[in-house]
């Protein structure tokens, strides 16, 4: 195989790997518009009970975690 053989090969994979790349990114769009979509139709939908007042929920610390074979702390 000579050099340019070499190089249409080449870019022909080159081709093919940003085709199949582009249809990739063009799913992961469609399916990021879609779920857009969804949450959209979720926000403006009055029957759906929204939490207007969001309270961030806290945990409370754990001090100590005893870990024995028979369990006895």
């Amino acid at each position: 195989m000579n050099k340019i053989e070499v190089a249409i090969r080449d870019c022909e994979g080159q081709i093919k790997i940003l085709q199949n790349t582009r249809m990739t990114i063009m799913a992961q769009i469609d399916v990021l518009k879609e779920q857009l979509d969804n949450l959209e139709r979720i926000r403006d939908n009055k029957s759906i009970p929204h939490d207007d007042q969001h309270k961030p929920v806290t945990l409370t610390p754990v001090d100590q975690i005893y870990c024995n074979e028979g369990g006895d702390k």
